[in-house]
């Protein structure tokens, strides 16, 4: 969980190239662990509470609750410049802009405590969701293609945290998910408290 959060905190620019291709700090820990004993949340609460002073901006990158891959684009979306052309009473043609907001900083930290949920929205009928996070794996570009307000986002460096138990990671992963791709692109580790203190010493 720290080497996801400092991948991300890190952002874009520090990478390698393979094969031609250009990968950054990208690791995606899919936590396996069992509620309550598994401290899968206590783990990344220490993450978070270190690198908080580190970047105090990285806070502002970090969501959960994933809902569809258009809300993913919209989060590292870049400025849109829409040009119109009218013409006056006097016949002359004038051209305004239109514009509307990017996100500068395309550093995104989406941690999923309810890893399994993201799972049943990937099944649905439409969904973008899992054409869009295996994109944001392979690639730094994302896009969406609605008519009304499709968005484009370069550069883009999207790193996920999920969190879920044995018994949701074997009813949520089927042959979909592992054929195409998906489960692939994390890392499943497990998590389980190894001792007991309630009382650590200073």
């Amino acid at each position: 969980q720290l080497l996801s959060a400092v991948g991300s905190l890190l952002g874009p620019k520090p990478h390698v190239v393979l094969d031609e291709k250009r990968h950054g700090l990208k690791i995606w820990p899919l936590v396996v662990g069992s509620t309550a004993t598994g401290r899968k949340g206590t783990g990344a609460g220490r993450v978070f509470g270190l690198l908080d002073e580190v970047d105090p901006a990285w806070t502002l990158r970090r969501r959960s609750g994933i809902a569809s891959g258009e809300a993913i684009v919209h989060h590292v979306r870049d400025e849109v410049v829409r040009r119109k052309r009218t013409k006056g009473a006097d016949g002359a043609v004038q051209e305004t802009a239109e514009v509307t907001e990017g996100e500068p900083d395309k550093r995104l930290f989406l941690k999923e405590e309810e890893f399994s949920r993201v799972l049943r929205i990937a099944r649905k009928e439409g969904t973008t969701i899992s054409a869009t996070i295996r994109e944001a794996w392979d690639s730094d570009v994302l896009m969406t293609t609605a008519k009304t307000h499709p968005e484009t986002a370069t550069g883009a460096h999207v790193v996920i945290l999920g969190h879920i138990t044995p018994e949701e990671l074997l009813r949520g992963i089927g042959e979909t998910e592992l054929s195409g791709g998906f489960v692939n692109r994390f890392l499943l580790v497990s998590s389980r408290r190894s001792k007991r203190t309630p009382q650590p010493p200073a």
